[in-house]
């Protein structure tokens, strides 16, 4: 998820500090909210060229790179050693072995793609409060009935509408978009519920594998 708000001087950015979140009212957090699913959605921003296909981003590079003439000064500046090495590492992708420890259902790997901290802040957010639907969901008999605590979700509906751009972002092959995981079309029931699981547990094992790094 790319930055969400402008930074100007040392004003902290409400996505990456925890107080200056909490410092903006609920519909300035929607705003922002609302702009970063877009850009998951693939309107704008960087989350426009993860949404592109593989033949188009190869035409745009091939455009870039082939650039002469006039205006060829405006090329982007060549990356510092820690800029590309961290770019590197966020282009790096792993496996999300969804119903690995199923034995009556086959095993599905799903190649997903690594998230930046502030995605991962908001994955959090989002585990979290679908566990909390999970949990009330056969004690209430209306959906919105459910009680929730989440910092970065004003209601239901935006959830779900962040998790069905989310799922088809952090996946890696095409098929897997946004209107597949929104409609369940072809997919097995609890593939959503799977997939964010895997996403979740994943980082939630490397936090506490840095952490007990530390304390040795």
């Amino acid at each position: 998820m790319s930055e969400s708000t402008a930074v100007d001087g040392d004003t902290a950015d409400p996505m990456q500090d925890a107080d200056a979140w909490s410092d903006l009212d609920r519909e300035e957090q929607s705003d922002i909210l609302d702009e970063a699913l877009a850009d998951l959605a693939g309107d704008h921003g960087e989350g426009h060229w993860r949404h592109l296909s593989a033949r188009a981003k190869r035409e745009t590079l091939d455009a870039i790179e082939g650039r002469t003439g006039p205006g060829a000064e405006l090329d982007t500046e060549e990356l510092s050693e820690a800029e590309a090495a961290m770019q590197a590492a966020l282009d790096q992708t792993w496996t999300a072995d969804l119903w690995a420890h199923t034995d009556d259902v086959p095993t599905v790997p799903i190649e997903c793609r690594e998230l930046s901290d502030q995605e991962q802040d908001i994955m959090t957010d989002g585990f979290r409060l679908m566990a909390a639907l999970d949990e009330q969901a056969a004690d209430v008999d209306d959906i919105d009935d459910v009680t929730f605590d989440s910092e970065f979700f004003d209601s239901l509906a935006q959830f779900e509408r962040w998790l069905f751009a989310f799922l088809a972002d952090v996946t890696t092959e095409e098929t897997f978009d946004d209107d597949r995981f929104r409609t369940g079309h072809r997919l097995r029931s609890g593939t959503r519920q799977e997939l964010l699981s895997e996403v979740f547990f994943r980082y939630e094992e490397e936090a506490r594998n840095a952490q007990k790094f530390r304390q040795e």
